[in-house]
C-alpha cells in the first residue's frame, strides 16, 4: 500500500506539473524507425517568456550544425532538445506543443565542458577523451543522440578548424545517430554544405543601426554575424584603454 501511494503522488506531482507548466506527453515512433526527432515549438522551462522553436531531425539529415554568435541562444537551445529527449525517455512530459521522437540508446552531450584538475586533464584533452568515448559507444551500439556544443575551443583556431571539419566530415558518414554540434567556425559551415545529411541551422540576429536584436529563432544557414567587436564597442572598452589614467 506505501508503495502504491508513493508512485501515486509521484504521478500526482508529475501531471500538476504538465497542468502547470502547459506540457506535453511525448509519443514515441516505430521501432524501425530511428533517428527521429520533431519537436513543435520547443521552449526552455527556466525562461520567462521563452521564445518557442521547431526542430525536426531525421535519418535524411541527422546531423545539425549550429552556428552563431554569442548569446545568440545555441546552448539553451542544445539543452532543451537534450533535455526534453531525456525526459520523455522517463516518461516524463516535456516543454513543447507536440514532440515525436523515436527510442535512442543513449544520449551524449559535451555543454559547459571544462578541464579536470584532479585527472591532469586540460580542457582540449578532456574534449578529445569525451569525443573518443562517443566514437567507441557509436562503434558498439549506434542509435545514440550526441550533442556538442562549441566543440575544441579549448586549443587555437586553426587546430579547432581543422580538427572540426574533420570530424564532422566523419560523423556525416554515420547514419545511425542524431548529431547536433554548435560551432562558432562558421568557414566549416561552407565546406560541409554538399554533405546532403548535414543541415546547417543559426539563431538569427537583426542589426539596426549599430544596435543588434536577439531573435532567437532557429533559421536554416550559416550565421554571418561577428559580435565580439559589437560587444567590446558597446561596454566601450577600447575608449576606456584610450583615457589616460592621471587626467
Amino acid at each position: 500500500m506505501l508503495s502504491l501511494i508513493y508512485d501515486l503522488d509521484a504521478l500526482f506531482g508529475i501531471s500538476k506539473a504538465l497542468i502547470e507548466f502547459d506540457l506535453t506527453i511525448p509519443s514515441f515512433t516505430k521501432e524501425e524507425k530511428l533517428g527521429f526527432l520533431e519537436i513543435k515549438q520547443l521552449y526552455n522551462l527556466l525562461i520567462l517568456n521563452p521564445i518557442k522553436n521547431d526542430v525536426m531531425i531525421n535519418s535524411n539529415k541527422n546531423i545539425w550544425f549550429l552556428t552563431g554568435g554569442n548569446m545568440t541562444g545555441k546552448s539553451t537551445l542544445m539543452k532543451s532538445i537534450a533535455t526534453s529527449v531525456y525526459l520523455a525517455h522517463l516518461g516524463f512530459p516535456v516543454p513543447a506543443d507536440q514532440m515525436t521522437v523515436s527510442l535512442f540508446g543513449g544520449l551524449f552531450t559535451t555543454i559547459n565542458l571544462g578541464d579536470d584538475i584532479v585527472s591532469g586533464y586540460s580542457h582540449f584533452l578532456n574534449e578529445v577523451r569525451r569525443v573518443k568515448d562517443i566514437a567507441m559507444k557509436i562503434k558498439s551500439c549506434g542509435n545514440l543522440l550526441i550533442v556538442l556544443d562549441e566543440l575544441f575551443k579549448g586549443t587555437n583556431y586553426q587546430d579547432a578548424y581543422e580538427a572540426s571539419e574533420r570530424l564532422m566530415t566523419s560523423f556525416s558518414e554515420i547514419r545511425n545517430c542524431v548529431f547536433i554540434i554548435s560551432s562558432h567556425i562558421t568557414e566549416i559551415g561552407n565546406n560541409l554544405s554538399s554533405k546532403q545529411n548535414i543541415d546547417l541551422k543559426y539563431l538569427k540576429t537583426n542589426l539596426s543601426n549599430g544596435d543588434i536584436t536577439f531573435t532567437y529563432k532557429l533559421e536554416s544557414g550559416i550565421a554571418k554575424d561577428r559580435l565580439g567587436m559589437w560587444l567590446l564597442e558597446r561596454e566601450e572598452v577600447f575608449k576606456i584603454l584610450k583615457k589616460d589614467p592621471y587626467n
